[in-house]
């Protein structure tokens, strides 16, 4: 079954730091074994092999995925809630800051949702580690359950939180720099 959808539905799982300057170019396309679209509400329900992606932005599969739209206040329709389920496995591509190379995160979950009302992605379990775990060429965040505020672009931790940053990450910080003699300055 393949679906095409449109942007906002799958924006709604980027996070927005993640995310490409232009999206809109590329179509979105979410593929599944079986699943069912009501186009009356914009709800939908897709299963077995689910696979949902745009070119050069994101690259989501699962084996279950549900999304239900609303109306926002001035009548344009939105994401209220979009739940991905069983083997979660989230990449988003975004460019390197200053560069024109680019970056790959990957999210591992058992399972994601996205809430349109307080605009977070909370992640839960892993069958590899048990610990949802977010990966980005800086370093790797897992906790039992992981909260993303694609506001604030800032990360919760509950239930054992552990935060891994490569040594590049801080090379310039004084804090973690190299110890000197040298007098400081008064």
């Amino acid at each position: 079954m393949n679906l095409r959808f449109l942007l906002p539905l799958l924006l709604a799982l980027l996070p927005a730091a993640l995310r490409a300057e232009d999206t809109s170019a590329s179509d979105i396309d979410l593929t599944g074994d079986q699943g069912t679209y009501e186009q009356k509400t914009g709800s939908g329900h897709v299963w077995g092999n689910v696979h949902l992606v745009q070119p050069g932005v994101l690259d989501l599969r699962c084996d279950d995925f549900v999304f239900q739209q609303g109306t926002n206040t001035v009548g344009k329709r939105v994401v209220d809630q979009i739940i991905a389920t069983t083997n979660v496995v989230l990449l988003t591509i975004q460019p390197a800051s200053g560069s024109h190379l680019f970056s790959t995160n990957r999210a591992l979950a058992f399972q994601a949702v996205f809430n349109g009302n307080n605009n977070t992605v909370r992640l839960t379990g892993s069958p590899e580690t048990g610990q949802p775990r977010y990966e980005t060429p800086e370093g790797v965040i897992t906790a039992a359950i992981l909260t993303y505020d694609r506001v604030s672009g800032g990360f919760k931790g509950e239930q054992g939180f552990h935060l891994n940053l490569k040594a590049s990450v801080l090379r310039n910080s004084s804090l973690f720099g190299p110890r000197t003699n040298s007098p400081t300055a008064r």
